[in-house]
């Protein structure tokens, strides 16, 4: 038996044995995800080592890492691994909302801060994760991207410190309540017919009632997830809001929400190109969203938007790593494959930017599902 402590012990981690208290107490099968509250038990028990015959399995699959590394990301980068463990850990969240567990929150508001601290500190890698990563699916990766745009937004707008944290709870969870709506509707590979369709809107009331009746979050941020389906011009869901009437950071939460909708794939759709979804977002003549928030997110994110990969004119392949508010149609991007056909993985290709390389210029935006050859 192999003796591990305690201390080395994280939520989320996985041992390919199961691991025992004891000789005969088990505290997870293999393949099975340590949770908070295994943690919490050993605690209570004053338990200080734990038993496998096993080893932590690695949660960076070789075809994930291929994806990152093609993608000119490092695998084992601190923004990477907190993106992996971040998806990790709002999967067992979103798991004990869904059997309506009790957990402390303490938890989410850290990851809220988290979130934060990357997108002022590792801002363009942290958002190139939102196109480019494979780790993760469904609603835990979701929210965590959705919970970065609405940072990056927020950051932009300059919403003050205790406000912005908020927003980002808002955005972690505010689609939560969806785990409350029968699966058979919100994984129904087709168009929704009426009935159905009022029955998944009222995600949002679930939403809130979550927020603010099980997890205690107070009235202001818990009104981020009832009024996140609000449109700008009073048409959405549920009270019909428009303008100012619905709160600043549902708005931001909305345009977020609605880009990462977008570039992810749906049961019932393929994902778009990140350009392709700011284009849709920009045709939007404050139909559904805030005309002001739509600004935001496209100066901050780009026409072309970070974490995009184009071709350019002369048939080179790049990941768009940074933007020019100014001049959205020439970013700096990182060579992926260059006009030779020669592949440049782990960040090591030649970093371009457009607004000195007069003589290139971007002719389209390609599907990273299509260069990589996978679905990532």
């Amino acid at each position: 038996m192999n003796i591990v402590k305690v201390e080395d012990l994280q939520v989320g981690m996985e041992f390919d044995a199961s691991v025992y208290v004891e000789d005969d107490v088990l505290l997870v099968p293999a393949g099975v995800a340590i949770r908070e509250k295994d943690l919490h038990r050993l605690t209570q028990w004053g338990v200080e080592e734990v038993l496998t015959e096993g080893k932590p399995i690695d949660k960076t699959p070789s075809d994930v890492k291929a994806d990152f590394e093609f993608f000119g990301l490092d695998a084992n980068s601190d923004s990477v691994n907190f993106y992996k463990n971040a998806v990790s850990f709002l999967s067992d969240i979103f798991d004990r909302i869904s059997k309506k567990e009790t957990f402390n929150t303490t938890s989410i508001d850290t990851l809220a801060e988290l979130i934060i601290k990357y997108v002022l500190e590792q801002r363009n890698e942290t958002i190139s994760l939102i196109i480019c990563s494979s780790a993760g699916s469904g609603y835990a990766k979701s929210s965590l991207n959705c919970a970065i745009l609405s940072a990056v937004i927020g950051d932009y707008l300059k919403i003050e410190e205790s406000k912005l944290q908020n927003l980002v709870i808002g955005a972690i969870l505010h689609d939560c309540g969806m785990l409350r709506v029968s699966k058979k509707i919100r994984e129904k590979d087709s168009q929704l017919d009426d009935k159905e369709l009022k029955v998944l809107r009222t995600h949002t009331l679930y939403s809130y009632q979550v927020m603010a009746k099980e997890l205690y979050y107070p009235e202001d941020v818990s009104q981020i997830a009832l009024q996140h389906h609000e449109r700008w011009n009073g048409t959405g869901y549920p009270q019909g809001l428009k303008e100012q009437e619905i709160g600043l950071e549902a708005r931001i939460v909305s345009v977020a929400d609605a880009f990462e909708a977008m570039v992810s794939e749906r049961p019932y759709r393929n994902s778009m190109t990140g350009y392709f979804a700011m284009k849709n977002i920009l045709s939007d003549n404050s139909r559904r969203f805030d005309p002001k928030v739509v600004k935001a997110f496209i100066s901050s994110m780009g026409i072309y938007p970070i974490g995009s990969i184009v071709l350019l004119s002369d048939s080179s392949i790049g990941r768009v790593t940074s933007i020019h508010g100014n001049t959205p149609l020439r970013p700096e991007l990182m060579l992926l494959i260059d006009s030779d056909g020669t592949e440049y993985k782990d960040g090591s290709g030649l970093v371009l930017d457009l607004l000195q390389e007069t003589n290139l210029f971007i002719l389209k935006a390609l599907d990273v599902k299509t260069l990589a050859g996978k679905t990532v």
